[in-house]
């Protein structure tokens, strides 16, 4: 995530390609560890491809990172599913994904 003037959140994964490889990525945080030494981050967030993360650790191996998902696509997951098992028309299925969409947005991790 990078931050702009006003604060508000950008995802910096969005300016990088579908089609990006590891190797890619690698070089991404291999400039930034290069102008950053001590850079570390708590998380990494992105989408389920592994090429962002195996870049990531690839440039920072000691990193304390914990992969996080992007919350959309967990969402979008499991609405995806919800609608494989039950149909896009069962209106259990809406209800799982409803569901599912509440509680990947819980905050407080009591809530969730």
């Amino acid at each position: 995530m990078v931050l702009d003037e006003k604060d508000r959140g950008l995802p910096a994964a969005f300016l990088l390609s579908s089609h990006t490889t590891h190797a890619e990525v690698y070089l991404l945080f291999k400039s930034i560890r290069d102008l950053l030494p001590t850079f570390d981050t708590q998380w990494f967030m992105s989408d389920d491809a592994p090429a962002f993360i195996n870049g990531f650790k690839r440039a920072i191996p000691k990193t304390r990172a914990d992969q996080l998902h992007c919350q959309w696509h967990v969402i979008k997951n499991l609405k995806q599913y919800a609608s494989d098992v039950y149909g896009t028309k069962e209106e259990r299925g809406k209800q799982v994904a409803a569901s599912a969409r509440n509680i990947a947005r819980a905050i407080q991790k009591s809530e969730f």
